[in-house]
């Protein structure tokens, strides 16, 4: 988790790993910023919940379909142990869809 804080750090500066940072990060020279740390925040969310890394950003591709088609069983890890109420999971799931499914302007804040 060693995003966190990046924009602290200097945010002017160039840093972080590819698929914790959001597109606007390395493509349009947004920088680090706060919300560029929620985007790194849901990414850690859909890690926990799908059982994957985030390689090269492919996660929140991957994830953000499902989350939206409100298919949790094929998200979720198949090593957890799936709860008969899922509304923990699907609160935790779109919190996740939040901070990385929308431009920096309409994320949640931390």
């Amino acid at each position: 988790v060693c995003d966190y804080g990046l924009s602290f750090l200097s945010p002017q500066e160039r840093r972080g790993l590819e698929g914790y940072v959001d597109d606007e990060y390395w493509v349009e020279r947004g920088g680090a910023s706060k919300e560029c740390d929620v985007y790194g925040f849901g990414v850690v969310l859909l890690e926990l919940l799908s059982g994957r890394r985030s390689e090269q950003g492919l996660l929140v591709y991957w994830a953000l379909p499902l989350i939206r088609a409100m298919k949790f069983n094929e998200l979720l890890d198949p090593r957890l142990v799936i709860p008969s109420d899922l509304k923990p999971v699907v609160r935790l799931a779109k919190v996740a869809s939040a901070c990385v499914g929308n431009s920096r302007q309409n994320r949640p804040s931390i």
